[in-house]
């Protein structure tokens, strides 16, 4: 244990700064104390000192297993992401070419069908959000 001098200045809010002797308080800060006083500094015993780094490890160790699986995550979601968009990109293809078959002469025989077509590709669409 070591002592040093101390000046106690109270600020706002209780707020309470321990100061080497001589050293002005802070704005807002009043010295209410004498100067002179004694500020004790204890040492940690060394198991404590081993529970506090233990500690510090594991904490670090689970930080860095959040952030992975935050990168991960956020990967996942890209690539969803991407196939989503190119699953819409396909369906609007094949709901063009859906259309194009539609509109040909000889399509009559089997609107029917292309209309059941279409409806399932939009439907898709729905689902997909696109």
């Amino acid at each position: 244990m070591s002592a040093m001098a101390a000046t106690r200045c109270d600020g706002p809010d209780r707020k309470v700064v321990y100061l080497d002797d001589g050293v002005a308080c802070p704005a807002g800060y009043r010295n209410l104390g004498e100067p002179g006083g004694t500020l004790s500094v204890v040492g940690k015993a060394p198991s404590v000192k081993q529970q506090e780094d233990a500690y510090l490890r594991r904490v670090d160790a689970e930080m860095r297993q959040t952030q992975q699986t935050g990168a991960r995550e956020q990967q996942m979601s890209v690539t969803a992401e991407n196939n989503r968009r190119a699953n819409c990109a396909m369906l609007f293809n094949q709901l063009r070419q859906n259309d194009f078959a539609m509109r040909q002469g000889n399509a009559w025989d089997n609107m029917g069908q292309l209309k059941a077509n279409r409806q399932a590709i939009m439907n898709q669409q729905g689902q997909l959000g696109c």
